[in-house]
């Protein structure tokens, strides 16, 4: 009984390593995503390819209301 005990901890700790590294390596990859996402928005950014018109009148609302009223 304490032989079979000792190898079931042993493979929940086998396991619980392989979780960690697995997780760590997918918290690696999506960090390299998010970086390249922010490198990518911030030369939007700088290229000018972002254009926004703050100055027309916002009929959205308008428009919303009169689908949804």
């Amino acid at each position: 009984m304490d032989n079979r005990i000792r190898k079931n901890i042993e493979k929940m700790i086998i396991s619980l390593t392989k979780l960690i590294e697995a997780t760590t390596a997918n918290f690696q990859i999506e960090t390299e995503i998010n970086q390249l996402r922010l490198d990518e928005w911030k030369s939007c950014g700088e290229d000018n390819d972002i254009q926004c018109s703050c100055e027309d009148d916002a009929s959205w609302p308008d428009d919303f209301e009169e689908d949804w009223g």
